[in-house]
């Protein structure tokens, strides 16, 4: 008894039991603006010319291919917002952030979009913040 207390004691002192707390999601609003690291590695591992910081506003739709270079569109393989913590932000397939078509909301840093549902790995054409 003694031991599994010591035991329990450690784990919690070390956090080995401490739950993950998930951020609550926030909307966009006003005028907000959030930042997103995209990547076209997995786990945000690419050079600085695999990476760009782009600044979306509430609402706005941003295009991929449109508003950055070339090589970022059907290209990007994870991706991290920075700046204001728990803002919904949605990555889609297609140019123009349509209505119809596979996109994926996320609220913090994505290593690998393989393993999000639907799978936009090397797939997202354009990203809003709402």
């Amino acid at each position: 008894m003694k031991a599994s207390l010591i035991l329990s004691s450690v784990f919690l002192t070390f956090g080995l039991a401490t739950p993950t707390l998930q951020a609550t999601p926030v909307p966009c609003s006003g005028n907000q603006k959030s930042h997103v690291l995209l990547d076209t590695e997995y786990n945000l591992l690419g050079s600085p010319s695999q990476q760009t910081n782009i600044e979306i506003f509430n609402g706005g739709c941003l295009l991929i291919t449109g508003n950055l270079t070339g090589i970022f569109d059907n290209s990007v393989s994870s991706l991290s917002p920075n700046g204001q913590r728990g803002l919904l932000r949605t990555l889609y397939d297609f140019p123009n952030c349509p209505v119809s078509g596979d996109r994926v909301t996320f609220t913090g840093r994505v290593n690998d979009l393989r393993l999000l549902r639907p799978n936009l790995d090397n797939r997202g054409s354009s990203i809003l913040c709402t």
